[in-house]
């Protein structure tokens, strides 16, 4: 089955309910998938399913809120947060069982760079500037002469 969005699949459930009140609560059992189910049975699946539904919407939203509500104070505490890590870094160095306590790792230094890495910057950044249309001091100085 096709995914459909909540509120057509809660129409489409709600249709099939009324149809049944409508049409087949005086009539005799209905075979589904090899099942006999009374009138009364199809509707009370039917109602449970909508229900599902509807508390899985409603878990959704106050989770989404639960959510909102951790990434602002996340947000608030960021400062907090790099203020103690600079702390513990501060007082203790770089002593790697001290940050591991802390949850901390020592920050990698960059290795050496070799030529060719050094020429494929070199490379790029050229490149980039061109793209960019970005000139120098110098280069603009020339343009307007």
């Amino acid at each position: 089955m096709p995914r459909q969005a909540r509120l057509a699949r809660v129409t489409r459930y709600v249709g099939l309910a009324r149809g049944v009140k409508k049409r087949w609560m005086t009539s005799g059992a209905v075979t589904i998938e090899g099942v006999d189910y009374t009138p009364q049975q199809i509707l009370d699946e039917l109602t449970k399913l909508i229900a599902a539904i509807d508390d899985s919407a409603h878990a959704y939203a106050a989770w989404r809120a639960q959510l909102d509500r951790q990434r602002t104070l996340e947000e608030t505490m960021h400062g907090f947060i790099d203020g103690l890590g600079a702390s513990v870094r501060l007082r203790h160095g770089k002593d790697l069982k001290v940050l591991g306590d802390f949850g901390l790792e020592v920050p990698k230094k960059p290795g050496p760079k070799t030529a060719a890495v050094k020429a494929a910057s070199a490379k790029k950044a050229t490149a980039t500037r061109a793209e960019r249309g970005t000139m120098g001091k110098r280069q603009r100085k020339k343009e307007k002469a």
